[in-house]
């Protein structure tokens, strides 16, 4: 989606229905692994009824986004522990068409994104504190279904869950006993979510609105702001090479080397590339003394790469 632009509905109605809403249901189960184009699937699926040249416009501009990314895909790491985080944010009065506040989350479970939603709010909200806080109460949904699922697996933890949003009326409201003339409306949301917060099960934590994980979902970004968002969540090629990868291709050229001088030099030579320290340690010891090479040394099972 193109940063500040206003959606065109003057644009006359597509002929053939039937490719444009096929596209859309192609790229709608592509979300599954592709969190990046969430919220443009999200605004296009508005049109798939009527759709028109601006619509099949936008669809062409994300099959042209996919691409030039084709490797793109969610990358889970070894990160230490098993915290479930989730960030929470919503757009006010953001759909042109209705003024409907459109919402977007993302949980994480041990720093790896596992689920994420971006969806038009049923209600027009009325100021931003309920657009948000109807957002929390989504978000805190899924983290109780998320903790419910992974206490089936057998993965459980006692910790609270922390709740990630960038609007202090929100948290306000769900940490205040009392309720107010204005949030009288969405008390059936309060009520759920204050409960959950004063029995420990999740904890709100404020966090700066350039750091909301959560605006990918909610609203279209500029390109730096996009691929920033993007990249922190846990995005990587999946065609990129690895350091393991990248170590076991060296170690290769150097083994084929018989004067043990040269290969040395080569050796000292790559120790002083761009390789992390703990990936050269590895390669000066699967080359110069792999006899004495323990399994338990290799970095990857101690931190996926």
């Amino acid at each position: 989606m193109e940063y500040n632009s206003k959606f065109d509905t003057a644009t006359p109605l597509l002929k053939n229905y039937g490719r444009f809403q096929r596209l859309v249901g192609k790229l709608i189960y592509l979300t599954i692994t592709r969190p990046d184009i969430t919220y443009a699937m999200s605004f296009v699926s508005q049109f798939m009824q009527t759709p028109t040249e601006g619509s099949m416009e936008l669809v062409h501009r994300i099959l042209r986004y996919l691409k030039s990314c084709p490797s793109r895909g969610i990358l889970m790491e070894n990160n230490g522990h098993s915290n479930i985080d989730a960030f929470s944010d919503a757009d006010w009065a953001g759909c042109p068409f209705d003024r409907r506040s459109r919402i977007g989350f993302c949980t994480f479970v041990g720093g790896n994104l596992v689920t994420w939603k971006s969806k038009k709010q049923n209600v027009v909200a009325r100021s931003s504190a309920e657009a948000e806080y109807r957002a929390m109460a989504s978000t805190t949904s899924e983290l109780v279904w998320l903790q419910l699922l992974l206490s089936e697996l057998g993965l459980k933890n006692n910790s609270p869950m922390r709740l990630f949003g960038d609007n202090q009326a929100a948290r306000h409201i769900a940490s205040n006993p009392v309720f107010h003339e204005r949030t009288k409306h969405i008390e059936v949301d309060c009520n759920f979510i204050r409960e959950k917060v004063q029995n420990r099960t999740i904890q709100t934590v404020y966090v700066q609105s350039e750091k909301q994980f959560a605006d990918v979902f909610t609203k279209a970004l500029s390109k730096g702001s996009f691929q920033n968002m993007v990249s922190k969540l846990t995005y990587a090629g999946i065609f990129a090479p690895t350091w393991r990868g990248i170590v076991n291709e060296i170690k290769g050229k150097i083994d084929s080397i018989n004067c043990p001088k040269i290969k040395t030099n080569l050796l000292y030579d790559y120790g002083n590339c761009n390789l992390p320290k703990k990936w050269n340690l590895y390669l000066v010891n699967q080359i110069m003394c792999p006899q004495l090479y323990e399994e338990s040394n290799d970095p990857s099972q101690k931190h996926q790469v």
